[in-house]
């Protein structure tokens, strides 16, 4: 069965620009995208920048018995069926408790609608487009080899063959397609392996809705979330070499002349004016609070050890495929330093 399912394969990430700390993302292939969702065209040609289109095709999902919430995780198991069909799909997400967003009247379809996107279009809604971005594909996600055809661990994730091309630039397309083409009442599966499974879920789901905040939810225990945030002033990452400084102009220019201060009812004292400074948030401070939190926290030590695991996971699965978003990847890298200095220190308090 293995024989008759394909395999995703990836680009290494481009090298790291000297004065940068993080690659470029790989150009992602328009006419790639356009296979994936013809009724798009226009759209994909028009937009200016890849983020345009990621932006436009994210799904506002407020009901976690979405489709794309259905990740199902198995253990020593073997592939028995080259396709998932939509109908049991639709069965679990029916067992869902929180399936419970009324379908829209006169027949228009409601992306919100996790089940709307998998049942059988009418003529009127046939010709609507573009379509509602509903599942296409299943991932069968491993990070180890099966043995004699056996998955030791895997996860199955729904996704959006649209969706995930555009957030994936180190993806290979072969023949202008990245994955194999859907049929009619069928999800066909596709392998792809990870470097970590435990986290690919989370990743698949973020790169469908783009909510940061769930991603680091479901990561990151909410104490530890709650004593990290607002996160220590750390410059951001970036792929783009930074400009020269200009050098100074040989002629000094003349001194500026002060403005006359006008004060009025608007008018506020600066924090220098009044003599109050404000506390000065680094990695080093908050590294420490966490430390004293996971003192009389119920498991802080382990705490602080799954969320380091899952955050080196997650950094491991956007790299390979190639996404590097900065505000995503600014969360990350401060969260990891953070982490890593509160390790240290509570190691140097246990000693």
């Amino acid at each position: 069965m293995l024989n008759t399912v394909p395999e995703l394969e990836f680009y290494a990430s481009l090298p790291i620009d000297q004065g940068c700390n993080l690659p470029k993302e790989r150009e992602v292939d328009r006419i790639v995208l356009v296979l994936a969702a013809v009724d798009r065209e226009d759209r994909v040609k028009n937009a200016a920048t890849i983020a345009e289109i990621r932006k436009e095709s994210r799904l506002t999902l407020l009901d976690r018995g979405a489709w794309v919430f259905q990740t199902q995780e198995r253990a020593n198991f073997q592939l028995t069926n080259s396709v998932v069909r939509t109908t049991s799909l639709k069965q679990h997400l029916r067992r869902s408790k929180s399936f419970n967003i009324p379908r829209p009247k006169g027949g228009i379809i409601d992306p919100r609608d996790p089940a709307s996107t998998m049942r059988t279009l009418s003529q009127w809604e046939a010709t609507v487009s573009p379509k509602p971005l509903g599942p296409t594909h299943v991932l069968v996600a491993f990070d180890t080899a099966p043995l004699s055809g056996f998955f030791h661990a895997a996860a199955e994730c729904p996704v959006n063959e649209f969706i995930f091309i555009a957030n994936c630039p180190n993806l290979i397309a072969y023949g202008g397609r990245a994955m194999p083409r859907r049929m009619p009442n069928a999800l066909p599966r596709v392998l792809v392996r990870v470097p970590d499974l435990a986290t690919f879920p989370q990743v698949v789901i973020y790169l469908h809705t783009k909510n940061q905040a769930a991603l680091f939810r479901a990561l990151v225990p909410e104490w530890i979330r709650d004593v990290a945030h607002p996160l220590p002033r750390v410059p951001p990452p970036t792929s783009v070499r930074p400009s020269a400084t200009p050098r100074p102009s040989a002629t000094p220019r003349p001194p500026a002349t002060p403005r006359p201060r006008v004060l009025s009812i608007l008018s506020r004292p600066s924090v220098q004016e009044v003599g109050v400074m404000m506390p000065l948030r680094t990695v080093d401070s908050v590294a420490r609070e966490i430390v004293e939190a996971a003192a009389v926290a119920t498991e802080g030590g382990k705490d602080i050890e799954d969320a380091s695991v899952k955050l080196h996971g997650l950094r491991s699965n956007l790299d390979h495929i190639g996404f590097y978003n900065v505000e995503l990847w600014h969360e990350l890298t401060v969260l990891l330093a953070v982490l890593l200095t509160a390790t240290n220190m509570k190691a140097r308090v246990d000693a």
